[in-house]
């Protein structure tokens, strides 16, 4: 019985794989210049969006809020729990959406708006072409993840085929070593017996190579 050999596509395709190591030094990013009552307005932004966060978890329903530490289970934990995170990813999409909605007005007149562009919407079109270029990066640097991870299912489908094909191997030679060991001392004298033997030690050798 020969065994398989590793899937030389997936070997050389994890081989030709290059992620990118994200401590290399990267080009320095415009840093957009805001006024200092730009910087508290987006404090205050911030601020509202914690504030709005605690006060819609502390409002949640709560199923347990008048029970007693006796009458409180697990299930009711994880019910509390499962329920909670599902507040705070509503919550979280809700913000996403509208930071979607507010960023894409300004960031379509810096684009089109040519000469007619507001100073600030002139400040953000090198911050537009940057954000674009790490979007195209991070598309390939997840091509590439992608890419590693399906040769090592395949490497790794490859090693349970040889793994499953040494056990075999191993148990055959065990029973041969049984017959052997029933057997007078001396030189084995049975043809057919000499070639399992060798059989099996050259498909064992071929396996550990």
């Amino acid at each position: 019985m020969s065994t398989p050999d590793i899937d030389s596509t997936a070997a050389s395709g994890m081989a030709g794989l290059e992620i990118t190591n994200p401590d290399a030094a990267q080009d320095s990013f415009t840093e957009l210049q805001l006024s200092e009552l730009e910087r508290q307005i987006l404090d205050l932004y911030d601020r509202h969006d914690e504030v709005r966060l605690e006060i819609g978890l502390l409002s949640a329903p709560e199923a347990t809020q008048n029970a007693s530490t006796e009458e409180v289970t697990d299930e009711d934990l994880q019910a509390e729990q499962k329920a909670l995170l599902e507040a705070k990813a509503r919550y979280a999409l809700k913000k996403s959406i509208a930071e979607s909605i507010l960023v894409a007005n300004p960031i379509l007149k810096a684009v089109h708006a040519g000469s007619n562009a507001s100073p600030i919407e002139r400040d953000l079109r090198p911050l537009g072409q940057q954000r674009a270029d790490v979007c195209t990066e991070l598309a390939a640097t997840a091509a590439q993840v992608l890419a590693a991870r399906e040769a090592l299912t395949a490497v790794e489908a490859e090693r349970v085929v040889l793994s499953r094909n040494n056990t075999e191997l191993a148990g055959r030679m065990v029973g041969l070593a049984e017959q052997v060991e029933g057997q007078k001392k001396g030189d084995i004298t049975d043809p057919e017996m000499k070639g399992k033997i060798e059989e099996m030690a050259r498909e064992v050798g071929e396996s550990a190579e």
